[in-house]
C-alpha cells in the first residue's frame, strides 16, 4: 500500500510521466518529429533505391521539405496546445469568478451569514449564561 502511494505522489508531481502541461507538450511533439524523420528518411530512400525515375535530387528535396514540414508541425501542435491550456485556465477562472459572486449575491438575498452570525453570538450568550 505504501508503495503504491508514493508511486502516486510521484506520478501527481512530475507532469512529463502524466502526460500534462509544457514539458508533455514538448517531448509529444519531439517524437512526432523523430518519428516524422525517421519515415520520410526510410520511405524516400526505399523509393530512391526501387523506382528508375527517383533520383538523389527528388530524395533530397522530399527528404528537406519533410523535415521542414515536421518542425513546423511540431512547434503547431505545442502552441496550440499551450493555447488550449491557457483558454482552459481562463475558463476555470472565470467559471469560479463567476459562482462565487452567484454564491455571495445568494447570500445577500438570503441572508445566511447573518443569521449565522445571530445564531453564534445566541449560543455564545447562551453558553456564558450557563457558565456564570
Amino acid at each position: 500500500m505504501a508503495l503504491l502511494l508514493s508511486d502516486l505522489r510521484f506520478q501527481i508531481y512530475n507532469a512529463k510521466l502524466l502526460g500534462v502541461g509544457k514539458e508533455a507538450l514538448k517531448q509529444g511533439a519531439k517524437s512526432g518529429f523523430y518519428i516524422s524523420v525517421f519515415f520520410s528518411v526510410t520511405l524516400n530512400s526505399i523509393s530512391w533505391l526501387f523506382e528508375e525515375d527517383y533520383r538523389w535530387t527528388n530524395w533530397l528535396a522530399t527528404t528537406s521539405t519533410d523535415i521542414v514540414k515536421a518542425v513546423l508541425g511540431a512547434i503547431g501542435g505545442i502552441l496550440f496546445g499551450l493555447l488550449i491550456a491557457v483558454v482552459a485556465i481562463s475558463a476555470g477562472i472565470i467559471v469560479g469568478v463567476g459562482i462565487s459572486i452567484l454564491l455571495n449575491q445568494a447570500d445577500i438575498k438570503l441572508k445566511i451569514t447573518e443569521s449565522l452570525i445571530k445564531y453564534l453570538e445566541q449560543r455564545e450568550k447562551e453558553f456564558m449564561r450557563r457558565a456564570s
